[in-house]
Parts: C-alpha cells; sequence; structure tokens
C-alpha cells in the first residue's frame, strides 16, 4: 500500500463547450494580450512561443495569464471538472498549477491552456491492469474508488 498524489491535466481550447472553459479560454486570453505585450514591445512577434524564444522571462506568462483564471478555478469549490471515479463520483483537488500551451496576439482560436488539477494524498490499494483502486487518506471509512488510467492522469508523489 502506498501513499500517492494524482494530477488531471485538463486541456482547455477552442473546442471548449461548457462556461467554466469559456470563461477560463477568454480571460486567460484577454490576460494573454495585455501582458504579453512586455516580451513583444515592437508587435513582431504573433505566439507564445516565438516570445519565449526570443525572451525566456515570457515563460512567466505561464503564471501572469493564470491569474485571469482563478476565480473560475474557485468556483469549482475543489471538484475537478470532466474527471470522476469509475461509477461517477467526483474526484476532489488540493492544488492546480496553470499552464498556458500556445496562444496568438492575432488568433484567438489558437490560445490554448491545462490546469492541472493535483489531489491529496491518497492510499493506493492495488492496481489491476489500467485501473488503481484508492482510498482517501483522512476518511475513517475504508471507502475506495476507482480511477481509470488515460492520458492525462499521472502519479505525482509516491510514498
Amino acid at each position: 500500500m502506498f501513499m500517492i498524489r494524482i494530477t488531471f491535466r485538463q486541456v482547455i481550447d477552442s473546442s471548449a463547450t461548457d462556461v467554466f472553459e469559456k470563461n477560463v479560454l477568454h480571460y486567460s486570453y484577454e490576460e494573454f494580450l495585455l501582458k504579453s505585450q512586455v516580451y513583444n514591445p515592437e508587435g513582431k512577434l504573433d505566439n507564445f512561443t516565438q516570445m519565449k524564444q526570443q525572451d525566456g522571462r515570457a515563460n512567466s506568462l505561464h503564471y501572469k495569464t493564470g491569474f485571469a483564471a482563478d476565480g473560475f478555478i474557485g468556483t469549482l469549490k475543489n471538484v475537478i471538472p470532466h474527471y470522476k471515479d469509475n461509477i461517477g463520483k467526483a474526484i476532489n483537488f488540493e492544488s492546480y498549477h496553470f499552464e498556458l500551451l500556445e496562444s496568438s496576439v492575432s488568433d484567438k482560436s489558437k490560445h490554448a491552456v491545462a490546469v492541472h488539477y493535483t489531489t491529496p494524498r491518497l492510499i493506493l490499494h492495488q492496481t489491476i491492469g489500467e485501473y488503481m483502486v484508492l482510498g482517501n487518506e483522512e476518511e475513517s471509512t475504508k471507502e475506495t474508488f476507482t480511477v481509470k488510467f488515460d492520458k492525462n492522469i499521472s502519479i505525482v508523489f509516491v510514498n
């Protein structure tokens, strides 16, 4: 039995359909346009990748554009959106990290971000093929839940 933390990665791009995703996308794009001017004073660069190549300090745009998402992530009340256990029960997160994947000052449809939600410590009881049987560390009951591995799930802590 191990103690683990899992990070769930939610990519949000122009295909966003729900209100939460659309708000995060819209307001983080507006923040990108504002904050990126420092790294593109002459307006010659079009996208985030070019800005990072020109000036490594542009990596701070991950953090700076993330401010625009903080309020919306707060409305989630520490429940990871779109990720549930195998019977549809919500999974809680303890912390999150915002990542600017790409953006363009001339084309909003190229704006893409990711939110990485990290769970509190969980008990890893067992793995069965591509499934993890987990339990909450602080629960006095021995209730477990099952999560299937996929490309957007990572174990980020093992003890």
